[in-house]
């Protein structure tokens, strides 16, 4: 059986005998094609308890968190709610213990247990694209960006869910890629503050161990 998204875009089910090349049928679904736009963003002064309360009532896996210009700089997963809240609490007044201090959870922001920067992709980028981003980090979802805005957000279960007929056939892609790109692998893009000077950029580059925006870097090579 055809999935939804087979049927719309014309692909033939596997076991059809309509022959079909797996490399095109993947490189041609675009992340803008299956991303989630309805994203909830709350900001980086958020208090943790409304962070939860917020995944709950929206019933979401994650929240992205912003700043006063409400630029992304960060991600907040349920992950993060287990292992840098959850995992981290003391018995006194339900503190949680953060670089090595105690915090009263009610005084514990969004930003202190966020992921950042955020890993990125772009509308046009393929899933395959965006699947080797998520297995080269480490993670499951990514912010979608067009020119410093955000668009959406994907997830694997997105990219899996599109075509499931093709999951063994797409981890082999993946992993025949990533063999063949290790050496050549574009930096990924990063949304986040500049660790030289603080701005927020949604191209940061990770130059000797430092986030960096693009005025920095060159600032940086010229020193």
């Amino acid at each position: 059986m055809k999935s939804e998204y087979q049927s719309r875009k014309g692909i033939p089910p596997v076991g059809s005998g309509v022959p079909m090349s797996e490399v095109s049928v993947i490189e041609r679904i675009l992340v803008s094609e299956i991303m989630s736009r309805s994203v909830i963003t709350v900001k980086e002064n958020a208090r943790v308890p409304e962070v939860a309360s917020l995944m709950k009532e929206y019933n979401v896996g994650c929240i992205i968190i912003t700043n006063n210009d409400k630029k992304p700089v960060g991600i907040v997963t349920e992950r993060d709610l287990v292992t840098r809240v959850l995992a981290e609490m003391t018995d006194e007044n339900l503190g949680v213990k953060v670089l090595n201090e105690t915090v009263e959870l009610n005084k514990l922001f969004a930003r202190d247990i966020m992921s950042s920067p955020l890993i990125t992709v772009t509308a046009d980028e393929t899933i395959n694209q965006a699947a080797r981003k998520m297995r080269k980090h480490g993670i499951r979802r990514l912010c979608v960006m067009q020119e410093g805005n955000l668009l959406g957000i994907v997830s694997s279960k997105d990219i899996l869910a599109v075509t499931p007929e093709l999951l063994e056939i797409f981890q082999a892609k993946v992993q025949i890629l990533e063999s063949k790109e290790d050496t050549t692998a574009d930096v990924p893009s990063l949304a986040g503050y500049c660790d030289q000077c603080g701005n927020w950029s949604p191209s940061l580059k990770e130059v000797n161990g430092e986030f960096l925006r693009e005025e920095c870097q060159t600032e940086q090579v010229n020193h």
